[in-house]
């Protein structure tokens, strides 16, 4: 009996469990979008079909055809972005990478997000709307929709071109989904439980010994 009211407390102290979360970056198979970019100034066009998710970034004042190579430009009202997933994924966050010339310019953009598992039907779940400003003149913006636990296969995003506009420029587009992470023990090197969690395990401890000294006696 001695041993194994020792050996109880001994798990009782060591076994224990811990949740936490985190974003993950999660990177679309494609994308597609209409109206087609346009050149202006310098060229605002998708040369490489990945423009909008391979991690570039351009400047906040495009003085070159080098500072807009990382943009795409849209002359239009509203430009849709459609993006394809490998699988249906829960979402947590969409972020639209865009820039502020001046007012009467490039102005940044409101932004409504749809989601789809089939690609044909779309329900919107979240939207942002972003006042014209002229604080906003030559800086770049990351309008984000955040908080969705949205799950799908399929994301549309509509770029809605303020009433001082009238070019919509967007850089980069990225998504995360949450990371469910779990520790199964509490000895050293994995996750330690929380407060809650160490104390609740504690007193068990305190208890079982004190029911193996009862006995020893």
């Amino acid at each position: 009996m001695k041993n194994r009211s020792l050996s109880w407390l001994f798990a009782v102290g060591c076994v224990g469990s811990v949740v936490s979360t985190h974003a993950l970056p999660v990177t679309p198979s494609s994308y597609t979008f209409v109206p087609g970019t346009k050149q202006g100034t310098y060229s605002y066009i998708d040369e490489t079909g990945s423009q909008l998710t391979d991690g570039l970034y351009g400047p906040s004042r495009v003085l070159s055809q080098a500072d807009a190579v990382p943009y795409l430009g849209w002359l239009a009202p509203m430009v849709t972005l459609n993006f394809t997933f490998a699988e249906a994924t829960t979402f947590e966050s969409v972020t639209v990478s865009s820039l502020q010339a001046w007012l009467g310019n490039i102005v940044l953009p409101d932004v409504v997000l749809y989601s789809s598992n089939d690609g044909v039907s779309w329900t919107q779940v979240a939207s942002l709307i972003t006042p014209e400003s002229a604080a906003n003149n030559y800086a770049k913006k990351d309008l984000t929709l955040d908080g969705l636990n949205v799950t799908a296969q399929y994301l549309q995003i509509e770029l809605h071109r303020n009433d001082l506009g009238p070019w919509i420029f967007t850089d980069e587009v990225t998504f995360n989904k949450a990371d469910l992470l779990q520790g199964q023990s509490t000895t050293p090197g994995t996750a330690v439980p929380e407060a809650g969690t160490t104390l609740a395990l504690l007193g068990l401890g305190i208890s079982g010994l004190a029911m193996f000294r009862k006995r020893k006696s």
